[in-house]
């Protein structure tokens, strides 16, 4: 497993991904600071915001293409027949993976925390930094099952982006159904209890990674308890319905 990890690092590299985060980096600094000379006030603030959204959208997209992409390849040009023939499980060669792809999400956390040190705290850096960590590792687990699973790029990609948004948003949609300018009828009762049942389903990613910490520097460690217990959870459920689909692919 420890091989097939190192194989993953090594091959995400030669693929520059870590170059495209530093252009991620370089891009969301200059907008940052254009967006500061232009404000009239809490010009730091707008600063952390801005940099601390466009580093977490990108870096999102950033692992889950490189996730897709390393994946089904592997499944298209007979990759992972070669490995599949060495002495290795597909357990191995699926959580190897895994883990290659969970020590690229800490580096591109870890790169892309640096710049926010310019405008605040480094406390609050490291927490924002650690949840970005734990985010991406996440994450990581669903684009593995939707490789797994639809072994397609433009669906595998849809799945992943779906699933991400609508985990993102879930907690605003739940705020505004049940808001004082909510809408009681019957039809919203029942898109009411829809939602809320989908919502039981999905992480609370709306709670990762807050640009608030940033903005307004007040987290402390315990919050991050919920976020790690959330990676864990849902980590551990993509991983294996994951391999339960896999086990039962021909390869």
């Amino acid at each position: 497993m420890s091989a097939i990890a190192i194989y993953t690092l090594l091959d995400v590299l030669r693929n520059r991904a870590l170059w495209l985060a530093l252009l991620l980096a370089v891009v969301g600094i200059c907008l940052s600071l254009f967006l500061q000379q232009v404000a009239v006030t809490q010009s730091v603030q707008i600063q952390s915001g801005t940099l601390a959204l466009i580093e977490r959208t990108g870096s999102v997209f950033i692992l889950v293409s490189v996730v897709l992409s390393g994946m089904i390849r592997d499944y298209h040009d007979k990759s992972l027949e070669f490995f599949l023939a060495m002495p290795i499980s597909r357990a191995d060669y699926l959580l190897g993976r895994w883990s290659g792809y969970a020590a690229f999400s800490l580096m591109l956390a870890a790169l892309l925390s640096i710049p926010l040190l310019w405008s605040s705290p480094g406390k609050v850096v490291l927490i924002w930094g650690t949840s970005l960590f734990f985010e991406l590792v996440l994450m990581s687990s669903v684009s593995l099952f939707f490789s797994i699973t639809l072994t397609q790029m433009p669906a595998a990609l849809a799945g992943v982006l779906g699933f991400y948004l609508l985990s993102r948003s879930m907690g605003t949609l739940l705020l505004i159904m049940n808001g004082p300018l909510a809408d009681h009828g019957l039809l919203q009762k029942v898109t009411n209890s829809v939602l809320s049942s989908i919502g039981y389903f999905l992480p609370r990613l709306d709670e990762f990674t807050r640009t608030a910490w940033l903005v307004y520097p007040s987290p402390q460690w315990h919050e991050l308890l919920f976020v790690a217990v959330q990676t864990g959870i849902y980590s551990a459920l993509m991983c294996c319905a994951a391999l339960f689909d896999f086990y039962r692919r021909e390869v």
